[in-house]
């Protein structure tokens, strides 16, 4: 934004001056090539100025883009159907390890109650 400021500055100064020569410098050839040089820096200052906005508006599309593409990526999966091989493999593996926490937790609890067993006895 400071750079895009910057150049509004550049341009409204330069503008000034080519003002400035038209109304207080002769017409003359030496004259009127400072004119064309003024001109052609705020024609170059534009020209700078729609690239900045054009890359500004490129980021901004490529970022609602990718944040586009990553939102209707991840409600498309959602919705998608699972096969009927794929749906019992992952209840299986669900199931299994599902098993498996059962396990340890009665495992801990063992390990509970003959800690606090030992404890008893040692007291």
């Amino acid at each position: 934004m400071k750079k895009i400021k910057q150049m509004d500055m550049a341009k409204n100064l330069l503008n000034q001056a080519l003002s400035v020569a038209y109304n207080s410098m002769p017409n003359n050839i030496a004259s009127n090539e400072a004119k064309n040089h003024i001109k052609q820096a705020i024609r170059k200052i534009d020209l700078v100025k729609k690239k900045e906005d054009k890359k500004k508006m490129t980021q901004q599309d490529q970022f609602q883009n990718w944040w586009g593409n990553i939102e209707s990526g991840t409600s498309n999966l959602a919705q998608a159907k699972m096969s009927e091989e794929a749906h019992a493999k992952s209840l299986s593996l669900l199931n299994s390890m599902i098993d498996q926490e059962k396990k340890k937790l009665s495992d801990l609890e063992k390990e509970d109650i003959k800690t606090q067993n030992d404890q008893m006895l040692n007291d």
